[in-house]
């Protein structure tokens, strides 16, 4: 039994809050790669979307389940869609799509920037309706509909272009640090402001510290580790 459950939540379960996405991401390449000898990419793709709807069934849009009906039992059986290799099936279709096809030398750079105004403009309103108009999930999380063609489309234009980026890889180590600590920063700072009754105005104020403590704290890691090797795990 204790067995099955450790299964279960190896697969199904989120790991570390800041960290589940790697394991997530391994998990899903290896299944994209398995299905792969027996379906063609667009019925793939149509898999990871089918695995999205189920993330956003599970989150943002939870309000739109009933409780005890088959998407509810169905989202139950996958553990946590949300926080698994379910939600990974999509970004990695969509990076394999964009590998495959080398979208980013066939789009023109005019249809690219388009196509992102739109579909980020869609994807603003998609938040403020959720949380103006009172059907915000309790469950929340970063499942939009509209958060994968914008993801798309930025994926394209970052491609499409020739730039150098000067100390790419000190800011890939930074990423490193700063993606497997601000969960637990952005917790602190919000207890913080909470206790000393700070003005938080759509989060903006917990937001913007933790962005600041996230980027000292990085630096500082990455920085240090040139002299201390065991700190370079870290990264």
């Amino acid at each position: 039994m204790k067995v099955t459950l450790l299964l279960k939540d190896f697969f199904l379960g989120s790991t570390w809050p800041t960290s589940w996405y790697i394991m997530a991401t391994v998990i899903g390449i290896i299944a994209i790669r398995f299905l792969n000898k027996y379906l063609n990419d667009a019925i793939i793709f149509a898999v990871a979307l089918l695995f999205y709807l189920i993330c956003l069934f599970s989150t943002n849009y939870s309000f739109m389940v009933e409780e005890g009906g088959a998407v509810k039992k169905l989202i139950d059986l996958l553990g946590a869609p949300q926080n698994n290799f379910c939600v990974s099936l999509i970004w990695l279709m969509c990076g394999k799509t964009v590998a495959k096809y080398r979208l980013h030398e066939k789009w023109k750079t005019r249809s690219i920037l388009i196509g992102l105004t739109v579909a980020l403009s869609l994807l603003l309103i998609e938040h403020f309706e959720l949380k103006i108009f009172g059907v915000w999930s309790d469950t929340l999380n970063d499942c939009y509909i509209f958060s994968v063609p914008v993801a798309f489309l930025i994926a394209i234009s970052i491609l499409s272009r020739n730039d150098v980026i000067k100390n790419g890889m000190l800011l890939r180590r930074m990423s490193t640090v700063i993606y497997c600590s601000h969960f637990f920063i952005a917790i602190f700072v919000k207890k913080l402001v909470l206790i000393l009754q700070v003005p938080n105005l759509l989060n903006c104020t917990v937001y913007f510290i933790t962005v600041i403590i996230c980027v000292v704290l990085a630096y500082t890691v990455v920085y240090v580790g040139k002299y201390i090797k065991v700190l370079r795990l870290l990264y």
